[in-house]
């Protein structure tokens, strides 16, 4: 329910705009001069304006700025009996959301207001994704404000969350962001991993046990669970809970207490929980693999996370942004991307996901070393030779599923050829940089005779220019 102004000192008009906006399901408030609208405007809240042109005490555009610098600042659209074309340019190029000639039929007059509170909810959400803590969360395609939008959401609930995407599509990083925007921020963020835990460890770990009387410490061990007392608990992988477990779990979710393993007492934990998981739960459940009543006490919130693929204009900021972190972490100085550097990236399918992108960053900037400029050559082998493939074949890589990409895996050969060339590369530099870059002594060392020299240089794109013949 939005809340509206009406300034027009026509009661007639007034009180037909009240009764169809009303009848929108908004709140009005009128005014029959421009004073009092101002006046109303300083004093309350509104969404929307609907302003006339002509008004006893004043002219209604001219007046545009100030309704619009008023706390709210809301959205005005302009009325008038007495339209022209150069009055509706000043209204819009002032700002106005809409000028309206009146009379006017019933859909011309409710669009613009519907039109207004939609773009006015849009910048709202807009104004509190750009205030979100979002660590290590990187772009600004639709889908992902879309995901930023729920972590917003999130944030101020305390609802069980699920979080659903291939594996590397960063649903830690989202998991972290509801987190540290939530009441719980100054409490521990624990992670609990299922995947990577044997099963008949995976209970302890999570809600704790008493260790063996025979040991030093027969003290009950601490479970993740209850580290996350008043915090926030990421559980990845669910699905690998034994249907056993499932069942402690759920009560554990439902009572909020926790039985550490050989302990005969419950030991309480405020929890928010979020679990994550790459699998179809609901298929699971329908083939009897997860419990069905777990199954609907997790998913209260639900995000599906779309794969890097599926948000495309994200991937060159992304990119930039691990770079620049890559470079800083070993100490080199930034590096440019070149033209076929950024075609490879937009080209591949990243069947991995971001995490598959940032290890072939990592890559390509061991492979480039003093390069000031990353180039398609620096990419991973398995890469290219998949985006060229494509190519040849006239088909859109964007096109292709994640199964189709994963069989462009390199061969034995290839990988052997790609590890070999890396490793002369290097080669040559730490020859280069101990024969204080002179030819001859490099020669001397290696064995090897200035063509061969020259060629690998050539070959792996060494920089000839600050080498010489002359012995240092």
């Amino acid at each position: 329910m939005a809340e509206v102004l009406i300034v027009d000192d026509n009661e007639t008009t007034v009180e037909v705009l009240k009764k169809i906006v009303q009848k929108m399901g908004h709140n009005v408030s009128t005014a029959l001069t421009l004073n009092k609208g101002l006046y109303l405007s300083t004093i309350k809240e509104f969404d929307v304006v609907m302003l006339d042109v002509r008004l006893p005490d004043g002219n209604g555009i001219a007046s545009l700025t100030e309704f619009q610098n008023v706390p709210s600042s809301p959205e005005v659209i302009i009325m008038t009996g007495y339209g022209d074309a150069d009055g509706a340019e000043l209204a819009i190029r002032s700002g106005a959301w809409d000028y309206i000639e009146k009379p006017a039929s019933l859909p011309m007059m409710t669009l613009p207001i519907i039109r207004a509170l939609q773009y006015r909810e849009t910048k709202k959400q807009k104004s509190n994704l750009k205030s979100l803590k979002r660590e290590g969360i990187v772009g600004r395609s639709p889908q992902l404000d879309a995901c930023l939008d729920f972590v917003a959401k999130a944030s101020v609930s305390d609802a069980h969350v699920l979080l659903k995407g291939e594996s590397g599509t960063g649903k830690e990083l989202i998991a972290k962001a509801i987190h540290e925007n939530s009441v719980r921020s100054l409490k521990n963020f624990v992670i609990a991993d299922c995947s990577s835990l044997p099963v008949t460890m995976l209970e302890s770990v999570l809600f704790g046990d008493v260790r063996d009387a025979y040991s030093i410490d027969d003290k009950v061990r601490t479970g993740l669970f209850q580290q996350a007392d008043r915090g926030t608990i990421l559980l990845k992988g669910v699905e690998e809970m034994s249907l056993t477990l499932q069942k402690t779990f759920l009560r554990v979710l439902e009572e909020r207490h926790v039985r550490p393993v050989g302990s005969r007492q419950d030991i309480k934990s405020d929890f928010r929980l979020v679990v994550s998981t790459k699998r179809d739960l609901e298929e699971m459940t329908n083939t009897g693999l997860f419990r069905g009543d777990l199954y609907e006490k997790l998913q209260a919130l639900t995000l599906e996370i779309p794969p890097l693929r599926e948000r495309r204009e994200d991937i060159l900021e992304i990119a930039l942004f691990h770079s620049t972190k890559i470079c800083k972490r070993f100490a080199m100085g930034v590096k440019g991307f070149a033209p076929d550097f950024v075609d490879v990236l937009m080209a591949y399918n990243w069947p991995g996901n971001m995490r598959e992108l940032i290890h072939a960053l990592e890559m390509a900037h061991n492979v480039a070393l003093d390069s000031p400029t990353l180039f398609g050559q620096h990419l991973p082998l398995y890469v290219r030779v998949n985006v060229k493939r494509s190519m040849i074949k006239n088909v859109d890589p964007t096109d292709m599923s994640p199964a189709e990409q994963t069989q462009t895996f390199p061969s034995y050969k290839e990988m052997r050829t790609e590890t070999i060339d890396k490793a002369e590369r290097q080669y040559v530099i730490n020859l280069l940089s101990f024969s204080g870059n002179s030819i001859k002594k490099a020669c001397e060392i290696s064995g090897m005779s200035r063509p061969r020299l020259y060629e690998l240089m050539k070959k792996h794109h060494i920089d000839r220019h600050n080498v010489t013949d002359e012995m240092p």
